[in-house]
């Protein structure tokens, strides 16, 4: 499992958007934060390359959309 320098479980990314970048935040709980899989594997990863067309597509070029997890293991709506 990799957390990034912000404390999130995802990639380690720039602060500044590149050009053509679209952020979205994902808030959850346990089921979102992934515990147990690798972060390829988690569904905020998962939904992130179907956004951007699959592994296959080069978006580069026409923007591309990052998904930022910021769950929390443990944590529910009530938090």
């Amino acid at each position: 499992m990799h957390i990034n320098g912000y404390g999130q479980r995802c990639g380690d990314f720039p602060l500044e958007k590149e050009p053509g970048e679209f952020r979205v935040v994902v808030l959850g709980d346990s089921l979102t934060f992934g515990p147990g899989v690798s972060n390829e594997e988690t569904f905020v990863l998962q939904a992130e390359g179907l956004l951007n067309g699959g592994p296959d597509e080069d978006v580069a070029d026409d923007g591309f959309v990052r998904l930022i997890n910021v769950a929390a293991n443990g944590y529910s709506t009530i938090h």
